[in-house]
């Protein structure tokens, strides 16, 4: 029994995985990342709060500031690297790159920040505790977070390259927006009152994920030998994505709109 435990454990994160990412931080196995985000999931859920309870909320308006800073200038580089990198990208079906190529290799360590990347990210609901901001801790909001962290580390050690990897470079520049608008709106009253683009941002985001899922179909076509199974990931975890983030835009516009009838 535990000859064949050792065979799968073997299989599955030796055998089948990509060679070049074995040695990268975190890609070893999966066991830190699912640790990180147990740990994430116990914090947000019950610890944070349970601390939180009885204390006032924390201001952490520098921390945020130069958190958002760095977010936005990490993102756009990726974005950047990933654009040159992918500038031959086939829409219609980027092949798989095996190769140990400077190219190849290169895109795998912009794959790997990006995931490392998703988990920085998690610091936005860590921020949301001390502040004691339990109405923006959604299921959206701790689903997203959560998924992104286990999907990208599978992505990068099976499939870091090919035509999968769209996805990285349209989110990271998604991001730019998403921790520009985070880093105006903790500013103050004085910046908030220009952000009206906040109904947009959503809007990028659901058109973000129906280019995700439309993109991922392509690979069934006949003449794209891409790995079909990334679909049984990619396919579903964009149409969950796309349904919360329109549920929140109905939600969120719908009040907003009430609101202002009332006036």
């Amino acid at each position: 029994m535990w000859g064949q435990c050792v065979r799968t454990w073997n299989y599955l994160f030796n055998e089948i995985a990509d060679p070049r990412a074995a040695d990268l931080l975190f890609m070893s196995n999966p066991i830190l990342p699912i640790v990180i985000v147990a740990l994430y999931l116990g914090f947000v859920l019950k610890w944070g709060p349970a601390y939180m309870k009885n204390k006032k909320p924390y201001e952490l308006k520098k921390p945020i500031i130069a958190y958002n800073i760095v977010q936005i200038i990490v993102n756009f580089y990726i974005f950047l690297e990933g654009v040159k990198i992918w500038k031959t990208y086939n829409w219609m079906c980027e092949p798989f790159d095996a190769s140990y190529s400077e190219k190849a290799l290169w895109g795998i360590r912009l794959c790997h920040a990006y995931f490392l990347i998703k988990i920085v990210d998690l610091l936005d609901t860590v921020f949301f505790v001390f502040r004691k901001k339990q109405s923006q801790i959604t299921v959206l909001h701790v689903w997203h977070h959560s998924i992104m962290v286990l999907g990208t580390w599978i992505g990068v050690k099976y499939l870091p390259s090919g035509h999968g990897s769209l996805f990285g470079v349209i989110n990271t520049l998604v991001h730019c927006f998403l921790y520009t608008y985070y880093l105006l709106a903790i500013l103050g009253p004085e910046v908030r009152k220009y952000l009206w683009w906040k109904k947009y941002l959503t809007i990028i985001q659901l058109v973000q994920f129906c280019v995700v899922i439309i993109h991922e179909f392509l690979i069934f076509l006949p003449s794209c030998d891409y790995p079909k199974w990334t679909s049984i990931f990619i396919i579903p975890n964009g149409i969950i994505f796309y349904s919360l983030f329109l549920d929140f835009f109905r939600t969120a516009y719908r009040k907003t709109n009430d609101d202002k009838k009332k006036q």
